[in-house]
Parts: structure tokens; C-alpha cells; sequence
């Protein structure tokens, strides 16, 4: 809860009011202040802001209407209370509060030409007000005991939770005592507690006409001011707002947006059109990005089979064109002819054949060579082994990369080619 700023309207339609703040704990925050609304503008701010209605121009009163929804309720009170108040209904303003507990609807009636002059005053102020509470139910309330605030010119009766008066200075102990006379006995309230702000004015002699009960004069009035004592009273929430129906802050601020409303619908609907464009639009998009995926899966495809189908003719190509080579080659150089030549001679050499390969010449690109690896047990049977294969009729042999093995052994690679005779 937030530091309050409480603000006591004078009787009527006068631009006088009073004011203090208050901090969350109950402390004050200062003394009375006096001035117009205008003055305490500045002090709203950030404030929870409550106005106390004189209790000479708000009427308290209960009615037993039904429990129902509340606009149905705000057309049955004004039609309950026509034979209760004296001016038309029409000219009234009915503030509907709590039930009690037999179901009985408090309701606060005012003039709605009063409302209305206050709630010009508090608009053009610039005030933010919460909560409008008349001052009679603002009174401290104490248990089995009515509560009476007593001032120059009025007093204020609290008799219970949700109800109270206000009468004249004058012969208020006559009013005070028939109003308690007027109860059953057994109801009647068993104390009366008196805050006395009558400058010194209020007789003792003035009490006597009271019924046989006790009086107890609050003590904590002293250095304190009526509108301190009515803020200790108010409570959260109030049993009893006049800050509704039309003098609702929700219906201000209907008459503000009121002029706006064409414009903020218009401004809403094409919110809702963009939206509505913005579903099909994507949908549309999405569908063609659908058929677009596709077109590009079954091309991506299309072109992989084909590219597959071209590789593989390909690799056949080349396989068949060299198989048709060797063949050329080789019907002309037998690899038979090649081993039954170097045969004899390898194994008079007593040299071990590691590999073998017989294929096309790679340098002149005519004719089959043989490629031997071979391996002997000296150096020396390498240069012998050379010379006994160059001496081969219609072979030309030589050899390179001669290296020694583990075991002292040497390896020699043979190159034979056939050559013309």
C-alpha cells in the first residue's frame, strides 16, 4: 500500500477543502493543510488519493434488493429508495457499497448536480482520485459503541460498520438520544465515544439528555485536527465508493477514448486484414517453396542417374579401348615368348623372381615390355645375370634401382623389350 494524501471537502459547493498525507504505516506526514484541489496537485503524485465527502451532502441508507449482476442492481436501488429520498431519482446519484449481514445493500445517495460540480473540479485539477468516501462511515469505529466526532458546527454519528449521520451542533444530544431510544434495548450500543473538536464549546450539561449510558472522551485528540481522526477511520476498501456509474474513473476514461474509438477500430482492422493477407501470403509462398523443392529433388535426380549412366559408358569406353590395345599388342609380343627366353637363364643364375609384370611400353608407347624383380645373392651375380640376358637374341635388357637386402642379398629390376631382328 502506498502513502496516502486525504483530502476533506467543505459542506456544499464550496472550493475549500483541507488536506493531509499520510505514510503506509498511519504515521502523518504532515499538519493540515488548507487551500483548493489545485494545491495539492503536486502532492498526488506516486499517492494513493482519497476524498472525504461532507457527510451534510451524502445520504446513507440500505435497501434489500436482490443478489444479481451489477448493472441489473444499479437499475433496482434508485426504484427501492424512490419513496426514502426527497428530490426526483433522476437528479440523484446512487453510490452502491457492501451488504450487511441480513443482505442489505448499502448505498450512498448524493445530487448528481453536487457530483458533477466536484467531478468538473477534480478534472480540471488534474487530480488522479481513487476513492470519494463520505466522512460518516471515516468516524473510528469502536466495538459495542457508536463513535461521535463533534466540531463548531456539525457532528458526525457513526453508529455501526455502514452507517452514520451528520446533524446540527445544536441540540445534537437530543438527535443522538432518540436515535438510540428508537433501538430495541439489547441492540442499543453500550458506550459512546466522543472526539471533541468544539474549541471547548461542548457542555457537559448538553449530555444529560442522553439515555443512562457511558461516555468516553478519546484522549488522543489532543494536538491533533478532525481530518487526522477521520483518517484513522478510513479502511481498505472503503464499505462505500461514490467514484461509480457514471463518476466511474472507467467511464472517463470512456469519455476520453470516445472520439477515438472510429479511428481505433478502423487502425484494428487493419491490423487484422495485414494479418489475414500476411496467413495467405505465406501460405501461398509456402506452397510454391513446396513444389519448388520438389522440382529441384527430381531434377537433382534426374541429373545424378544421368551422370551415374555417363560415368560407368565412360570407364566401359576406356576398359574396352585398352583391353582392344593389349590385345593389338599382344598378338605381336607373347608373354610366353618373353619367359621361355629369360627362363633358362634365371635359373642357371640361381636367381630368386620376386615379381613380374608384362604390359605396354609407357615411354615409346609401342611394343610389351617384361619387368622382372630379382634378387641374387651377390652384387656381382647381378652384373653376370645382366649380361647373360642382353645376350639374348632379339632382346634389349636393362637394369636399375640394384640394392642390398637384408642377408647381403641384391635386388635388381629388368627391363626386356622385344626389338626387330
Amino acid at each position: 500500500m502506498r502513502d496516502k494524501l486525504i483530502i476533506r471537502l467543505s459542506a456544499g459547493k464550496s472550493e475549500n477543502i483541507s488536506w493531509i498525507t499520510m505514510a503506509e504505516n498511519g504515521d502523518f506526514l504532515s499538519d493540515e493543510h488548507f487551500g483548493s484541489l489545485d494545491d495539492v496537485t503536486a502532492l498526488a503524485s506516486g499517492r494513493h488519493v482519497i476524498i472525504l465527502a461532507s457527510g451534510r451532502d451524502i445520504v446513507l441508507n440500505k435497501v434489500n434488493v436482490p443478489k444479481t449482476k451489477k448493472t441489473k442492481v444499479q437499475q433496482m436501488v434508485p426504484f427501492a429508495l424512490e419513496d426514502k429520498v426527497a428530490e426526483d431519482i433522476d437528479d440523484l446519484h446512487f453510490g452502491m457499497g457492501v451488504r450487511d449481514e441480513e443482505g442489505e445493500l448499502l448505498t450512498a445517495v448524493a445530487s448528481r448536480d453536487y457530483m458533477f460540480f466536484w467531478h468538473e473540479k477534480i478534472l480540471e485539477s488534474g487530480l488522479r482520485v481513487h476513492e470519494i468516501v463520505p466522512e460518516t462511515l471515516s468516524v473510528p469505529l469502536f466495538e459495542n459503541s457508536w463513535s461521535i466526532l463533534v466540531e463548531t458546527d456539525q457532528v458526525i454519528v457513526r453508529k455501526d460498520h455502514l452507517y452514520g449521520f451528520v446533524v446540527d451542533r445544536e441540540n445534537f444530544a437530543d438527535l443522538v438520544a432518540l436515535s438510540i431510544n428508537q433501538i430495541k434495548e439489547e441492540d442499543r450500543p453500550e458506550k459512546l465515544v466522543i472526539f471533541d473538536f468544539s474549541n471547548g464549546s461542548l457542555d457537559l450539561d448538553e449530555l444529560e439528555t442522553l439515555p443512562e449510558i457511558e461516555i468516553d472522551f478519546d484522549e488522543s485528540v489532543h494536538d491533533l485536527q478532525a481530518i487526522n481522526i477521520l483518517s484513522r477511520g478510513i479502511t481498505t476498501p472503503p464499505p462505500v465508493n461514490m467514484l461509480s456509474g457514471e463518476f466511474s474513473q472507467e467511464q472517463e476514461y470512456s469519455k476520453i477514448w470516445a472520439p477515438w474509438r472510429p479511428f481505433v477500430a478502423f487502425l484494428f482492422m487493419l491490423v487484422i486484414i495485414a494479418i489475414i493477407s500476411g496467413h495467405i501470403e505465406k501460405g501461398s509462398l509456402e506452397q510454391r517453396l513446396s513444389v519448388l523443392k520438389n522440382q529441384i529433388s527430381e531434377t537433382g535426380k534426374t541429373a545424378l542417374n544421368l551422370k551415374k549412366k555417363s560415368r560407368v559408358k565412360r570407364i566401359e569406353s576406356k576398359v574396352k579401348a585398352r583391353l582392344m590395345k593389349l590385345n593389338k599388342l599382344a598378338s605381336k609380343d607373347d608373354l610366353l615368348d618373353y619367359l621361355y627366353s629369360v627362363g633358362p637363364v634365371l635359373e642357371r643364375n640361381r636367381a630368386d623372381l620376386i615379381s613380374i609384370n608384362f604390359g605396354e611400353d609407357k615411354k615409346s608407347g609401342k611394343g610389351m615390355v617384361l619387368e622382372l624383380v630379382v634378387e641374387t645373392k651377390r652384387e656381382r651375380d647381378q652384373q653376370r645375370l645382366l649380361k647373360e640376358l642382353s645376350g639374348i637374341s632379339g632382346m634389349k635388357v636393362t637394369n636399375d634401382k640394384i640394392k642390398s637386402n637384408s642377408g647381403r642379398k641384391t635386388e635388381a629390376t629388368y627391363i626386356i623389350k622385344r626389338v626387330s631382328k
